[in-house]
């Protein structure tokens, strides 16, 4: 894919640098707007760059003018884009960006910068990272590529749960929140309407054993990018207050599109199977879920295999898809209590 002699700095130099660079923000020249740093796919790029830039001598390793300079024009590029659709960059970061492509022209020539715009379209056009920094930045193909896992996508795999009679409350619930949520149309109406309640749901089945956690950072290999904020996690401990034993990760399918949903997911159960044995909890088997609200998909992830329900679900089938999510909890609870 490179058409320059250029290479990235690789992630793992750079993430080691983060909490520094996070605490000097007030010291920087220019005003970094906190809504930039609240979304994990904008704030680590931003980092990076923000690195490279004004404390590149943090860097102990011996990498080349070159070699910076080419990082910063990527990492500031993957920002800008990332940044485009949701807020709008003030003249100083356009102004920033001009300066940096002229630099790069200068010190490295056209190609290089012809190069880093090209990197940066394919990667959005093919929706593969080359370096991905965040769950959401996961495709199906970076997952295979870079951790080995391989995806099987043929079988029902979860055609042995049995459905379960749900509670009047989630019924009455849905009856309203369902319509609402799907009227609505937005990513975080469906979450808040209709995923949240089937999963309180199947808490509620399960007991106390079972802790929920909403929008929560997981930041489990930040060098291979297993990081950022779960939609979702459902966990074989009691404890509501800390996050451990994570054994179902939940993925709400942004635009209503399961294959990239499928990567971010399996990019989530890597990360919580990287905590559990951190934790050296005896969980083997993690457990994923992708859901647009009116459409659920199931996963499981053993061994380098990720194992993807080839069946969807629709909320009309509520007492299956609370079913299969309660196989999944007690499926966790036993393995962590053996």
């Amino acid at each position: 894919m490179l058409a320059t002699e250029f290479k990235l700095i690789p992630l793992a130099h750079l993430v080691r640098h983060e909490d520094s660079v996070l605490g000097g923000l007030e010291s920087l020249p220019i005003a970094i707007p906190p809504t930039l740093l609240e979304v994990a796919e904008i704030r680590y790029p931003l980092v990076n760059y923000l690195l490279l830039t004004y404390w590149p001598e943090h860097l102990s390793e011996d990498f080349t003018t070159a070699e910076i300079v080419y990082s910063r024009l990527y990492w500031l590029t993957r920002m800008v884009k990332a940044t485009a659709a949701t807020h709008d960059l003030d003249a100083e970061w356009q102004r920033q960006s001009r300066l940096l492509l002229e630099t790069v022209k200068r010190q490295l020539g056209m190609e290089a910068a012809t190069d880093v715009a090209g990197r940066v379209m394919h990667e959005l056009e093919a929706d593969v990272k080359e370096m991905p920094v965040a769950f959401s930045d996961f495709s199906k193909g970076t997952i295979t590529k870079q951790f080995g896992i391989r995806l099987d996508e043929t079988g029902d795999f979860f055609s042995a749960a049995a459905p379960v009679q749900v509670g009047a409350l989630l019924q009455e619930t849905l009856k309203e929140s369902v319509p609402l949520g799907l009227a609505i149309g937005t990513e975080k109406a469906r979450s808040e309407f209709i995923i949240a309640p089937v999963l309180l749901e199947a808490r509620r089945q399960v007991g106390p054993a079972v802790s929920l956690f909403s929008g929560v950072e997981l930041d489990a290999d930040p060098a291979q990018g297993l990081r950022g904020t779960c939609d979702f996690l459902l966990c074989a401990s009691p404890d509501q207050r800390t996050l451990r034993t994570p054994v179902v990760a939940v993925v709400e399918a942004k635009r209503d599109d399961f294959t990239a949903g499928i990567g971010q997911c399996v990019a989530e159960m890597l990360a919580a199977r990287i905590i559990n044995e951190r934790e050296q909890a005896a969980i083997h088997t993690i457990h994923g879920v992708i859901s647009t609200g009116s459409t659920w998909k199931f996963a499981r992830l053993v061994g380098d295999t990720a194992f993807v329900d080839v069946t969807e679900c629709y909320i009309k089938q509520v007492d299956r898809i609370v079913g299969i999510l309660v196989s999944m909890l007690k499926h966790g609870n036993d393995a962590n209590r053996d």
